[in-house]
């Protein structure tokens, strides 16, 4: 009886510490489920958010170490090499050398042109002025096609006109360049037209029987005239006669200072005035 009594008590003393040991282990789990709890509800909004953001810190790390080296410098813009040419100097190369070989063939035919008139007698009847060769016997409408012209207002006048047969104009018109102006006292060069066909033909279809360089000492700026033989404005009157021979006529008035000289060289003639000493005018006719 003893015996089972001893095991009665021992079975309840068990039951029991099962019973406590069963109850410390809740206790202990609810209080733990409180302290998290609480500990949350007390967290600031910094210390809330600072798991996010070394979250997302960390997902960009990550972010960046997946991208390779050569993705990130095709991302990156371009920066021109300072060794790159630049486009502003790349297109004035062509035209420096455009310039430079526009004025070489500049320079070359201007050289042309004074060997052409070096070659010139007084009989061939042309005068150049700056580069373009104006000629007696010339049609007018070939002049024009260089830089002499007669004015718009003149061209429209002259329209009107013709020429009879066998006749010749009887005045003189103004040639200019856009390069001196239109005004009359500017540099111009004046010719008179002739007509050799048994036709009548229009005013500007004549051809060229006279040629005149006037009032060249009143006129600030002179073109570059070259005469038959290679003579200039510069030219002296001991020049003219040994390129031209002995002057058929020759007047001088001491008094004004004004002197003349004529030379003729088959049906060409050419009077040359000077005034003070500096030539005035230079006349070709026929």
């Amino acid at each position: 009886m003893k015996k089972k009594r001893i095991m009665k008590q021992l079975a309840v003393v068990s039951a029991l510490s099962m019973v406590l040991a069963l109850t410390a282990c809740g206790g202990k789990t609810e209080g733990t489920a409180g302290t998290e709890q609480e500990t949350v509800e007390n967290l600031t909004g910094e210390e809330q958010q600072t798991p996010v953001q070394e979250e997302t810190q960390a997902t960009q790390t990550e972010e960046t170490q997946d991208v390779s080296p050569t993705e990130i410098q095709d991302v990156q813009p371009e920066v021109p090499s300072e060794e790159t040419p630049n486009s502003s100097d790349e297109n004035q190369a062509p035209i420096e050398d455009v310039q430079s070989e526009e004025q070489a063939e500049s320079a070359l035919s201007e050289e042309e042109e004074q060997g052409e008139m070096t070659g010139e007698t007084l009989a061939g009847g042309a005068i150049s002025a700056d580069g373009q060769i104006i000629r007696l016997g010339m049609g007018y409408a070939e002049i024009e096609k260089g830089k002499w012209a007669i004015s718009a207002k003149d061209h429209e006048k002259y329209e009107a006109y013709s020429l009879n047969p066998r006749t010749t104009s009887g005045s003189a018109m103004a040639l200019y360049s856009e390069d001196y102006g239109y005004e009359f006292e500017s540099f111009h060069i004046m010719v008179s037209l002739r007509n050799e066909s048994e036709q009548p033909v229009p005013y500007l279809e004549g051809t060229v029987d006279y040629i005149s360089i006037p009032n060249l000492t009143r006129t600030e700026k002179l073109a570059e005239v070259i005469l038959p033989g290679g003579l200039t404005l510069e030219s002296t009157e001991e020049e003219f006669r040994a390129a031209y021979g002995e002057p058929v006529s020759e007047y001088d008035d001491e008094a004004t200072g004004f002197r003349s000289l004529s030379f003729e060289d088959g049906e060409v003639r050419m009077g040359i005035n000077w005034i003070k000493g500096s030539i005035n005018e230079i006349t070709l006719s026929m």
